[in-house]
């Protein structure tokens, strides 16, 4: 990591944190979950820098990047992404996406598919309605839970209690997942109600209108549910579908060496 750059942009009077390996490689830009942070990806960056250069980015209301009083609004961070690519002249990088980095990530290769050269999907946070359901609001608790008991923890108490509750993660994804839960903790963020019910991204209306080739990554024990599995396969043009078994929805944390030989060797192909 000695030769990582970090530094921040400037996009339509905003300020975007980003972290990246180098710039005389051909890019892969990393877009992190929700209330991860670009730094997030570390181990991942490490596997690539030496073929890649690997940009990790910040979205907005994560990290060190900008506060929008508006929250989440995946149309407007895909813009943003968007002008991202284009303010570090990314030649047509490939985006790889986690949740609702690979949300965002689909929604900008629908609208502006010349700026990307393939699209990599762990586990997208896709909307299956168009209106807010069951499974959703208990997520949505869930994750209220959460980042309320982060708000009275130390980085270090986060670490030990996910190492109770994700033993085999490594302790670089440990340490850096709690970094990133303490900073959104801190900015005060959380979902809403009323942004699930307005902010929604249906797989239907983004998946087939995908040019570019799609590597689709979901877990047996995701966010997804079992229902739409065959939906998911059959909902792009071109590219492969890959179903890890006895996985959570941290799929590049629970089998990193497996995810990572994945994606090279799609990349490659």
């Amino acid at each position: 990591m000695s030769n990582w750059t970090s530094s921040y942009i400037k996009l339509k009077g905003k300020m975007f944190f980003f972290t990246r390996t180098s710039e005389d490689k051909p890019p892969i830009l990393l877009l992190h979950g929700y209330a991860d942070n670009g730094l997030c990806w570390t181990r991942t960056a490490q596997a690539f820098e030496k073929e890649y250069s690997v940009i990790m980015l910040d979205f907005r209301n994560h990290g060190k990047s900008f506060v929008s009083p508006k929250g989440i609004d995946s149309y407007e961070m895909m813009q943003e992404t968007a002008e991202f690519i284009k303010a570090l002249n990314l030649e047509t990088p490939w985006i790889l996406g986690h949740s609702m980095g690979a949300r965002i990530a689909s929604l900008l290769t629908k609208e502006h598919p010349s700026l990307v050269k393939g699209l990599i999907l762990e586990e997208p946070a896709f909307n299956f309605n168009p209106t807010l359901n069951i499974r959703e609001l208990i997520i949505y608790f869930a994750f209220n839970m959460m980042i309320k008991s982060n708000r009275t923890k130390s980085i270090e108490e986060i670490i030990e209690r996910n190492k109770k509750s994700s033993p085999s993660w490594d302790t670089i994804d440990h340490e850096t997942w709690a970094e990133a839960q303490y900073q959104f903790a801190k900015l005060k963020q959380k979902p809403s109600l009323k942004g699930l019910r307005r902010d929604r991204v249906l797989y239907s209306e983004v998946l087939p209108f995908i040019e570019v080739p799609i590597l689709m990554m979901v877990a047996e024990k995701g966010i997804i549910p079992k229902k739409y599995f065959q939906s998911l396969k059959d909902g792009f043009q071109e590219g492969e579908w890959i179903l890890y078994q006895r996985t959570g929805h941290n799929i590049h944390r629970e089998q990193f060496d497996s995810f990572i030989n994945t994606v090279r060797n799609f990349i490659q192909s």
